[in-house]
């Protein structure tokens, strides 16, 4: 009992309990910054999808791009009707984040079975640049939005999951 009132015994429980503390908080930051990796690594590719799909229509914008046109347009026998291809946007990301579809989410696998994080419900919305002259600064926009959803771990376990809404917008700029 009396090791226990001296002094000599006290540090080195501090300083274990100070270690521990230190490997707990350095756990939770790890934690947070791999979400933050990986939520940089979709926003990327879905980007990059993104951006392939607003310039697989640059063979449909009106060819007057000199004149600040950058709408999908194409001409018909009366005039110009608007043409937007969405393209396969799932397609591009499966292929540049290994992604594998399983009940309408496209997931993420770790090297053991285990979720890494999921992709869901891509919608994409284009907004076309009007015909008209005096609209030339309005470009081809496209703006994506998919439910992302990562699996939070602490100390073994698996808590709740992080769910959230990613909104993506890429625009198509005529360079000359």
């Amino acid at each position: 009992m009396s090791k226990w009132k001296s002094n000599s015994a006290n540090a080195s429980i501090l300083a274990v309990s100070v270690c521990l503390g230190m490997v707990f908080i350095m756990c939770a930051i790890f934690e947070y910054m791999q979400m933050l990796i990986i939520t940089t690594g979709i926003r990327n590719a879905v980007e990059s999808a993104v951006v392939s799909a607003v310039n697989a229509n640059y063979d449909e914008a009106y060819s007057q791009l000199r004149e600040g046109y950058s709408g999908s347009y194409l001409y018909a026998d009366d005039g110009f009707r608007e043409s937007i291809d969405t393209w396969n946007i799932y397609t591009r990301l499966d292929e540049l984040l290994a992604l594998t579809e399983t009940g309408g989410k496209h997931i993420k696998y770790k090297a053991d079975s285990v979720i890494e994080y999921s992709i869901s419900n891509l919608r994409l919305d284009f907004e076309n640049a009007g015909l008209a002259q005096g609209n030339s600064i309005k470009n081809l926009n496209a703006t994506a939005y998919v439910d992302v959803e990562i699996p939070v771990r602490y100390g073994g376990r698996e808590l709740v999951p992080i769910r959230y809404t990613m909104r993506i917008k890429a625009s198509y700029i005529p360079k000359f």
